[in-house]
């Protein structure tokens, strides 16, 4: 069972819970973003407590953290907000964490790297965000009127362009007179929203929301009134945009029309005012 269509969630609306068992990663609390319940991969909010340290067993699992907040260190690696880590299957590193921390987490039977290198030969991937430059590289120059610009934070080896990114879009943008015919990948995409808003056809995105969409599943057009900055991941597919024939207009002031499995719609909070918060 693959996982199902989530277009969007606010990770506000849900509740901290238990980490689900195929990611062990020790005594934390979770916000469960999508799921595989077959296979185990998943996408998560992980809360480390003050004070957290465990040892990570041997896991078949791949792992990608964004630390939101806080602090955290694997083995000799030292991480705070905004950093990013990549920690290959089969690697035990030992987790700690002094002040407590929050991470935006991706866990993935699937290979995230097919270098030419023995998988558990692989270091531990570190990358502080704020030093690698934007790049417009490779943009469909159809979407620029959204002035964006891209910061790839791991290739995952593949030439169809699967990668996890970071994408910032510019404020007061949407396209002309607000409509636009809809796009759709032959990928899978998810996102989340690091900061800002993002319009779309079914309302807009606040900090916080995500979405998984599987392959060809058309969306958009979008725009945004203070700009954002997403966290994204393409994978299983070809990333390149297509099509549709028919346009779609959106509208700042549009309520929800989210498209959700019934286990997500009960969270929904119709009158949600945006925060900061997770």
């Amino acid at each position: 069972m693959a996982r199902p269509h989530i277009e969007f969630i606010q990770s506000q609306w849900l509740h901290w819970e238990t980490l689900p068992q195929n990611a062990n990663i020790g005594p934390v609390r979770c916000k469960i973003l999508s799921i595989d319940q077959n296979s185990g991969e998943c996408s998560l909010l992980i809360n480390f407590p003050r004070g957290f340290q465990h040892q990570l067993p041997h896991s078949l699992m791949w792992q990608e953290h964004y630390v939101l907040e806080g602090d955290l260190s694997i083995d000799d690696h030292d991480l705070d907000a905004d950093c990013y880590v990549v920690v290959p299957q089969n690697k035990s590193p030992l987790i700690t964490s002094d002040i407590g921390a929050v991470t935006l987490s991706f866990f993935s039977l699937q290979d995230v790297s097919v270098h030419d290198q023995n998988v558990e030969s692989l270091p531990i991937h570190v990358t502080y965000t704020p030093d690698i430059p934007w790049s417009e590289e490779g943009i469909d120059p159809d979407v620029q009127y959204l002035r964006l610009s891209h910061k790839t934070l791991w290739n995952h080896g593949k030439d169809t362009g699967e990668r996890t990114i970071l994408l910032s879009m510019g404020a007061q943008t949407h396209p002309p007179d607000w409509q636009l015919p809809q796009l759709f990948h032959p990928c899978i995409e998810e996102a989340y929203l690091l900061g800002g808003d993002i319009i779309t056809e079914r309302g807009t995105m606040h900090q916080g929301a995500y979405f998984w969409r599987p392959p060809l599943i058309p969306h958009g057009p979008f725009g945004s009134r203070m700009g954002s900055l997403s966290l994204i991941r393409l994978t299983e597919g070809t990333h390149e945009n297509l099509w549709t024939d028919d346009t779609v207009s959106i509208d700042p002031h549009r309520a929800y029309n989210l498209a959700l499995p019934k286990e997500l719609r009960r969270w929904v909070v119709s009158d949600w005012v945006p925060s900061n918060a997770y």
